[in-house]
């Protein structure tokens, strides 16, 4: 199986992630767009599976999310891990830091059973140690965002 290096994995980011509009899409754009380039289910899943702390076909056709209604669950211990760490920075520029506990209360907004995958999700794997700027970001970035701010 080939496994495509960091840099490979951000300039597919690069080149595709600004054509999508609906950010929900995102895991499942990924997903496809790793299928194009070749590459096996079990690294595809990383994208589809990753959103929130999980989508099901219920939350699909209850919400109305423009995703094929089907389940989009990280089930191995790898897809759970990549899933939890993907949680504690925002997804706006620039990107910030979450702590687990703001995390929460964002997701709580999905409903209590959504808390607590997260729970889980925290008390598998603890609490991320996070300081400094969020990787790949950079000051460029801030000074851009604040000059569309004022």
């Amino acid at each position: 199986m080939r496994i495509p290096d960091p840099a490979e994995i951000r300039a597919l980011h690069e080149k595709h992630a600004p054509n999508h509009r609906n950010y929900i899409r995102h895991g499942l754009l990924g997903h496809e767009i790793l299928e194009a380039e070749g590459l096996p289910e079990v690294l595809r899943r990383f994208c589809s599976h990753h959103t929130g702390v999980g989508l099901t076909r219920q939350d699909i056709v209850a919400q109305g999310l423009p995703l094929p209604p089907a389940d989009y669950l990280a089930v191995t211990e790898e897809e759970r891990l990549v899933m939890y760490a993907d949680k504690f920075h925002t997804k706006s520029r620039p990107s910030v830091y979450l702590s687990p506990d703001e995390y929460a209360l964002h997701v709580a907004r999905f409903g209590a059973q959504k808390v607590a995958a997260f729970e889980a999700l925290r008390a598998q794997f603890g609490d991320p140690a996070l300081t400094g700027p969020v990787p790949g970001f950079r000051p460029e970035d801030r000074s851009a965002a604040a000059a569309g701010r004022a």
